[in-house]
């Protein structure tokens, strides 16, 4: 797993020969390692997702999220209708930027 320094966040992404399975268990550990960073993690790479795989980030979301920090995920292999609402999902770096950006806004005006 490779992780990225940004300017409001951290983006996690996998190896190139990581499998979905792999990457996941890794970043969970980071992410429980370091709950205290907004996180962005990259699944643009992977082809065989599946919500099996969505579901596990959604229990690290889930620790992470009352604790004031974001996490969002870049997707773009399923359908918005296959997405669950309980996590950020978009398809674009840029949008996952604007994404954190506005729950940071949110979180410093008490929302």
């Amino acid at each position: 797993m490779r992780t990225t320094d940004k300017t409001n966040f951290i983006l996690l992404q996998a190896d190139e020969k990581e499998s979905i399975g792999d990457f996941i268990k890794a970043l969970s550990h980071h992410i429980m390692s370091n709950p205290d960073d907004n996180y962005v993690i990259d699944l643009l790479g992977f082809a065989d997702i599946d919500q099996e795989n969505i579901k596990q980030l959604i229990s690290i979301h889930v620790s992470i999220h009352p604790e004031n920090y974001s996490l969002v995920v870049l997707i773009d292999q399923l359908k918005v209708e296959e997405l669950p609402e309980e996590i950020n999902t978009v398809p674009t770096l840029k949008e996952a930027e604007d994404v954190i950006q506005m729950e940071m806004i949110e979180r410093d005006l008490g929302f």
